[in-house]
């Protein structure tokens, strides 16, 4: 048997530093495509932080929750 025949990348298939991996090249439409996948995916994964975070103080308000504060390590005069 025979060795098989090595390949040859071109130009626009080497890797963009030498020992990264291969980062072929995709259509216009792919691409758009990720950068919207990429987008919702960070809207939708932040959202529920969001949303809890500017909730906390009106809910805190609806039930009447509140902090005690210490008068002697606040250093208010109560």
């Amino acid at each position: 048997m025979s060795a098989p025949e090595a390949f040859s990348f071109g130009p626009g298939d080497q890797p963009a530093f030498p020992g990264s991996p291969y980062a072929p090249l995709h259509p216009l439409g792919r691409r758009a495509g990720y950068v919207a996948v990429a987008a919702l995916f960070a809207i939708v994964a932040s959202l529920g932080n969001a949303v809890v975070t500017v909730n906390v103080p009106s809910l805190a308000a609806a039930f009447q929750f509140t902090v005690p504060i210490d008068p002697e390590r606040s250093g208010l005069d109560v």
